[in-house]
């Protein structure tokens, strides 16, 4: 029996989380924090980590995991975790000019927590390449899941557009394309970042300020008239909404 692959791809970082932060309010203040933890960041490792380990147990679904790390100590911690949670990592594409992201995460122990982070290689991230590594994927790709576009510049409206129907072109047109957004905001959004793209995706996941934005204000199902198939609306502790065409 042939097995089914599934390709998470997209923006990846190492994470570093300072779990039990204080938050004196202050800008210069000596703040602590309880204890630091590494962890695979970014929509590419962590849908390929949390596939892999929900499909442990099977042995007819293989993940791959497809993202762009550096030559560094943070993109072997990368490749640890990923092979760790049983994701494939033959398509990780290793530039050794580029960095790993890396992003800290203060966890507060009021709640909440902050982030800083390095896009580092993936400011650089091209379709081309992505395309590319695409050439070595498995035969029966079900699903292209690809996260963040609007932290990765260099794959945002007409590329991002292109680069979708390339992926549907290589993997064949049954293969299920799903998009999650991430780092979507007023100072960073405009119309032509995924317009173009829209009528390629078939599951569309966002949350509900980042609906606001993408619609104007309106309901999130005004994105099915752009061709989206599946809204998946994120909406905290109260569940998420699924709108369907």
């Amino acid at each position: 029996k042939m097995k089914t692959a599934v390709i998470c791809c997209g923006l990846s970082c190492l994470d570093l989380q300072l779990l039990g932060c204080t938050k004196s309010g202050t800008e210069e203040a000596i703040e602590h924090y309880e204890e630091a933890v590494y962890c695979a960041g970014g929509s590419a490792s962590m849908t390929a980590a949390t596939l892999s380990l929900l499909t442990k147990s099977s042995s007819d679904v293989d993940i791959h995991v497809l993202t762009k790390l550096g030559r560094d100590f943070n993109g072997d911690k990368m490749q640890e975790f990923y092979k760790e949670a049983g994701a494939i990592t033959d398509m990780v594409l290793i530039d050794p000019s580029s960095r790993t992201s890396m992003a800290v995460l203060p966890v507060f122990a009021s709640g909440g927590r902050g982030c800083f982070v390095n896009l580092a290689c993936n400011e650089g991230f091209t379709t081309t390449e992505v395309l590319t590594q695409l050439d070595s994927a498995p035969d029966n790709v079900r699903a292209f899941l690809f996260g963040y576009p609007h932290l990765l510049p260099l794959m945002q409206g007409e590329n991002l557009h292109s680069m979708l129907c390339s992926v549907k072109a290589k993997l064949g047109e049954s293969c299920l394309v799903g998009v999650d957004l991430n780092g979507v905001s007023a100072d960073n959004h405009n119309d032509s970042l995924l317009s173009p793209a829209l009528g390629d995706i078939d599951i569309l996941h966002l949350n509900e300020e980042e609906a606001s934005i993408l619609c104007g204000g309106e309901d999130s199902s005004t994105l099915h008239s752009h061709g989206c198939a599946v809204i998946l609306l994120s909406l905290g502790s109260r569940g998420v909404k699924i709108s369907t065409t």
